[in-house]
């Protein structure tokens, strides 16, 4: 059974969580206004919104590729330790597995409490050679192509109402996210354990992604966004409540950069779920929509709304594949990794 739709505990109610706008995916289908309006403001202000999908059957098909998903992460997590350390995760790609405490969640050295499994959407279509996998990933791969296609299906109807809203030519952003060409495009199953009562705290670090785009398909809770303007305080860390027949859509850096910070990459990370379900294993699933290696990272020109650069400030000519590389740098110097 799948872990979307099995029975889980319900989120507690004395739990606040985030206002997070919530879209339709039949309505943005059909061009409504109010809706595609709501989806931009989200991405000005918080960078973080949901998209209804149990509300036609396209939304439906990708809830069953994400399930599928999910049933085969399952199967990856149950191979034993010396198995997945086969397919170690290289930081050049951040593609294969990760295990526990690879990665830290403070400036202090404390080990992550997460292990995930990172796959490359170039190879899983082909655009480039094939990855080392285990066997369960080999006889699923149509699963994985399937998801990755439907998610890339709906985060391009979402590119092409930013399009609109930021005055660009139709397909300006898409075209920048063929799948035909190389990119950084990922699927990545991501496991966490419940933690003892006397020992929680953060299971993953607080982070932005790198990604154009995130879709995000969990039934637990965890996921805890910085609200726009806050201090990184652990009081300030907010929940954002899963809902059932939606996937939860994030910005990352890429549209952020491409915009010059008009469209909000969000500072997320994930902690222990609240309540009872604290007691459950914690299960996502998470596709990457990223640039293609070539790319141009540098502010789109031609649009009215977004914001000119500051005086003096000169954007140095870098493609999505040097940026990417050099942001992972980064991030292996401190342990730390973004999507």
């Amino acid at each position: 059974m799948s872990h979307l739709t099995e029975q889980h505990p319900p989120f507690p109610t004395d739990v606040p969580t985030a206002q997070v706008t919530r879209v339709s995916l039949s309505k943005l289908l059909s061009n409504d206004k109010a809706e595609t309006d709501a989806l931009f403001e989200a991405c000005k202000t918080s960078g973080l919104f949901m998209v209804a999908l149990d509300d036609g059957a396209q939304g439906e098909e990708l809830i069953g590729d994400a399930s599928n998903v999910f049933r085969a992460g399952e199967k990856i997590f149950d191979l034993d330790y010396d198995e997945k350390m086969k397919y170690a995760m290289s930081w050049k790609t951040s593609n294969g597995y990760k295990s526990y405490g690879m990665t830290k969640v403070d400036n202090q050295g404390t080990p992550d409490r997460c292990e995930f499994f990172t796959l490359s959407r170039d190879a899983i279509l082909g655009v480039s050679e094939p990855s080392p996998a285990p066997e369960v990933i080999i006889k699923n791969k149509d699963s994985f192509k399937s998801f990755m296609l439907h998610a890339h299906a709906l985060v391009s109807l979402l590119f092409s109402h930013l399009d609109s809203h930021l005055h660009f030519t139709p397909g300006t952003i898409s075209s920048r996210h063929r799948p035909i060409y190389p990119s950084g495009c990922q699927t990545r199953i991501l496991k966490f354990v419940p933690q003892s009562e006397t020992d929680r705290r953060t299971s993953f670090l607080p982070h932005t992604d790198y990604a154009t785009m995130t879709v995000l398909f969990n039934a637990i809770g965890g996921l805890q966004i910085l609200p726009q303007g806050k201090d990184d305080l652990e009081e300030n860390w907010i929940f954002v409540k899963p809902e059932k027949g939606c996937a939860i859509i994030n910005l990352g850096d890429a549209m952020a950069k491409w915009t010059n910070g008009l469209l909000k990459s969000p500072l997320h990370r994930v902690t222990y779920a609240p309540g009872a379900q604290s007691k459950e294993v914690r299960y996502s699933v998470a596709y990457f929509a990223r640039p293609e290696r070539d790319a141009p990272m540098k502010r789109i020109e031609g649009s009215q709304i977004i914001p000119q650069l500051a005086d003096g400030v000169v954007e140095e000519e870098i493609t999505a594949s040097e940026w990417q590389a050099k942001m992972t740098g980064q991030a292996k110097s401190s342990l730390t990794l973004k999507a």
